[in-house]
Formats: structure tokens, C-alpha cells, sequence
């Protein structure tokens, strides 16, 4: 995304979550004047948006788009073809072994177990 166009969904995100806090602001103020159910449930959830629009915002201008990993990437080839074949090997479940797969290396993605998984379980002379 050009930097142009980035600074365009930032000024308009600021622009809306700006508005959006003022009708928060309007729904809350109009609850606590004449409280009901509806009033007061529209007051909840505009306040619960509001903060979620203000997180979204925050982690845009900071950059962090989403909370850091537990643990960091595994590039998939540097995973022992033994390990694999180790857990292909030692249980009958697919789903198993690509469970086994991951704890036995945190921080391989899903994705990356489950074809380093098939690739051993397509092999015939394994």
C-alpha cells in the first residue's frame, strides 16, 4: 500500500472512530437521562466499539497489527525428517501426528505440520 493511501485509511479511521465516540458519548449521556433496557443495551455496545475502534487505531499507528507470537516461527525445512516420520510412525491418527508434530516443535505453524505430515505419510516405502 502506497504511503499516500495509507495515510488516507488513517485520517479516514480517525475521522470515524472520532464520530463513533461522540455517538457513544450521545447514547451513554441519553441512557443515564432515561435509563431502559434499549437505551442502556445500545449505550453498552456503542462504549464496547468505541474501545475497539480505539485498540485497532492504537495498533495501526504503532504498527502492531497483532500480539507477538508465544513463540517464534519454525521454518518447516529446518524440522528433522526423522522427527517427522518418528510421529507418522508412532500413531495410526493423521491429526494426531500433526498434533504430536507441534509440540514436539512450538512455533510450526499448522499448515507447515500437516504437509510435512502428508509428505511423509504419501511416501510407500516409509
Amino acid at each position: 500500500m502506497t504511503r499516500r493511501r495509507e495515510l488516507l485509511h488513517t485520517g479516514a479511521g480517525v475521522v470515524f472512530g472520532v464520530a463513533f465516540v461522540y455517538l457513544a458519548a450521545c447514547y451513554v449521556f441519553d441512557a443515564i437521562d432515561s435509563p431502559s433496557i434499549y437505551r442502556v443495551f445500545l449505550a453498552i455496545v456503542s462504549v464496547v466499539l468505541a474501545a475497539s475502534i480505539g485498540v485497532n487505531g492504537y495498533r495501526r499507528m504503532t504498527g502492531r497489527s497483532r500480539p507477538a507470537l508465544a513463540y517464534p516461527r519454525v521454518n518447516p525445512a529446518s524440522v528433522p525428517f526423522d522427527d517427522v516420520v518418528a510421529v507418522t510412525t508412532g500413531t495410526d491418527d493423521r491429526i494426531d501426528a500433526i498434533r504430536q508434530l507441534r509440540e514436539a516443535h512450538p512455533g510450526l505453524g499448522l499448515k507447515d505440520a500437516k504437509d510435512l505430515v502428508d509428505e511423509v505419510l504419501a511416501r510407500p516405502d516409509l
